[in-house]
């Protein structure tokens, strides 16, 4: 556990603070874009779900085209193989953190039961157990002894919520610390066809981001940031790993990948923001035009081809969701059924109207909701 306990040693360059300093800034307003996507916040959470699962897949060096990982990332299929099923349980355990962050506990068996959850049908996994010489003073014997490494994990687990409640060391490096520390430890069991303490830390360094601190992991992949500069991330895991047996490593290069990565999902939320409110913009002036040519239509009664006519630039679905959405408010009543069905006010327009936002998502976007 050498980096937790250096962590008050580790120093931070100064354009590292001014990089911590602009990633603050962004989740400060996490409350912001919690609000502004609330009414869609299922919709990313499954598109992002999506993008984890094929990003960590690719991690994992599964042997797999990417076509297939995108369509056992979509849709639940009967796996073929092993990799397969790996992939349709990171579906399970992304849903299981995204919908579910503020409930999990970071505890040794909460944790192994997440990575058990990866392997699920594939391979059981266990804390490994480490073998110790003991000495006697008294009779100068040796004894030996098993040590479950869950003990380890344990006494880890509870430095760093020790040190986090002090409210004295900055999350960021507290957190990669702890990550450099569980990477290093290797409490699992090593098996011959997965890195399972590898993937496992990787888990937990998201799980630890996404808890403490930053929501957008919500709506924005982490792991595709990680895939993209995959290189670099092992090259900044070695770095800080050098002379950690010793107690001498240091963090600062993963601390900094880690920023950095973080920084570009909230770059890229920023652009979603954008983009979402201009759509949102967008689609209220559609139905904010079509409801005003309903109610102020010549006439007590129309139909859906008429409104269409004056509207031909706006899809036959909006108009659609137009029309359901005023019956159900009580504004107007269907007389038919088909096309030419009628449809009749029911009151004159005198002022104001409520606007609901409706699909921004195409169903292929959505998985099943929790």
């Amino acid at each position: 556990m050498s980096c937790l306990d250096n962590a008050i040693n580790t120093a931070i360059p100064t354009t590292m603070l001014l990089d911590m300093m602009n990633l603050y800034r962004f989740s400060g307003k996490d409350s912001y874009y919690n609000s502004l996507f609330k009414k869609d916040l299922n919709a990313f959470r499954n598109v992002n779900i999506q993008e984890e699962v094929i990003s960590f897949a690719q991690i994992m060096r599964l042997d797999l085209t990417i076509e297939r990982l995108k369509l056992l990332a979509k849709k639940d299929i009967v796996p073929k193989n092993n990799s397969e099923k790996i992939v349709l349980n990171l579906k399970k355990l992304f849903k299981h953190i995204i919908y579910n962050i503020n409930h999990i506990e970071l505890l040794a068996n909460d944790i192994l039961s997440l990575t058990n959850m990866m392997f699920d049908g594939v391979t059981k996994v266990k804390f490994r157990v480490e073998k110790t010489v003991e000495k006697s003073i008294q009779n100068k014997k040796e004894t030996v002894v098993n040590s479950k490494l869950d003990l380890v994990l344990i006494d880890m687990i509870k430095k760093f919520e020790s040190m986090h409640k002090t409210k004295k060391y900055e999350v960021t490096l507290l957190i990669t610390s702890f990550f450099i520390d569980f990477y290093n430890t290797k409490v699992f069991e090593e098996n011959a066809n997965y890195d399972v303490n590898e993937f496992a830390s990787y888990i937990v360094l998201y799980i630890m981001l996404f808890k403490y601190e930053f929501d957008v992991f919500n709506y924005k992949s982490f792991f595709s940031k990680i895939y993209e500069n995959m290189k670099s991330f092992h090259n900044a895991i070695g770095q800080s790993s050098f002379n950690w047996n010793n107690g001498f490593a240091n963090v600062s290069v993963i601390h900094a990948f880690i920023i950095e990565r973080l920084l570009e999902c909230y770059d890229n939320l920023e652009d979603e923001k954008q983009k979402y409110s201009f759509v949102v913009d967008n689609k209220f002036s559609k139905t904010n035009d079509v409801e005003l040519s309903i109610l102020n239509f010549p006439g007590e009664t129309f139909t859906k081809s008429e409104i269409q006519k004056m509207h031909p630039n706006v899809s036959s679905k909006t108009i659609e969701r137009t029309l359901d959405r005023l019956q159900e408010e009580g504004k107007i009543e269907s007389l038919g059924t088909g096309r030419s069905a009628k449809w009749m006010k029911k009151f004159i327009l005198r002022s104001g109207f409520d606007y609901d936002v409706n699909q921004l998502f195409d169903d292929d976007d959505f998985l099943e909701k929790k």
